[in-house]
């Protein structure tokens, strides 16, 4: 009976793994996408700019070697312009680089959070149940009486010294260890479960 229900249990959990796998594939699909685009946007603004530069430096050089002499007003504005353009350029190349760099971080994030959950899941799994991970929020009866103890406890003056001066509570994920329960909890726990039962 209990390796049937082991056996139930770990395909359950491959399941959920294999879910997680997948989200996490077409989450980056997605960012790949949209930095694919993105970046043809941007490339598609470059090569506009490079033409008109290159429109630029070619009068300016024509009236430089006399072939097709311009006024110097018109001199001054087409050396703006380029100058104006080479800027332009210039930022369009560093909001490409950016692109990449912002994608990357999303891309390793992504693989960061599907690994831990997926750590998470097996160790759920290879401890039978015993230890247990899920995420806290600030509904949750545990966490508003941890938040209370830890405001009861905080001391601004000694952590004044590190730049802190209150106390930022946030959810976070909690572990049911069940494998380290005392015989009185585990006596109170297989009481409620029985009593559940009825």
């Amino acid at each position: 009976m209990a390796e049937v229900t082991f056996m139930k249990k770990r395909m359950f959990y491959n399941m959920k793994i294999k879910t997680i796998k997948c989200i996490a594939f077409n989450v980056i699909k997605i960012i790949k996408s949209c930095e694919r685009i993105r970046r043809a946007a941007v490339n598609k603004e470059i090569d506009y700019l490079t033409l008109r530069l290159k429109d630029c430096t070619k009068e300016l050089e024509e009236h430089n070697y006399q072939i097709h002499p311009i006024d110097n007003e018109r001199a001054e504005q087409l050396g703006r312009k380029k100058e104006f353009i080479e800027q332009k350029i210039a930022a369009k190349c560093k909001a490409v680089h950016k692109l990449e760099q912002e994608c990357e971080a999303a891309k390793r994030r992504c693989y960061e959070v599907a690994e831990n959950n997926i750590y998470r899941l097996m160790t759920e799994l290879e401890t039978g149940g015993n230890i247990r991970f899920e995420e806290g929020k600030p509904s949750d009866k545990w966490f508003k009486s941890r938040t209370e103890l830890l405001q009861g406890r905080f001391n601004a003056s000694y952590v004044a010294e590190f730049g802190e001066y209150k106390l930022n509570i946030t959810p976070v994920s909690y572990t049911h260890l069940r494998a380290h329960e005392t015989s009185l909890h585990l006596v109170c726990r297989l009481l409620l479960e029985k009593k559940k039962k009825k």
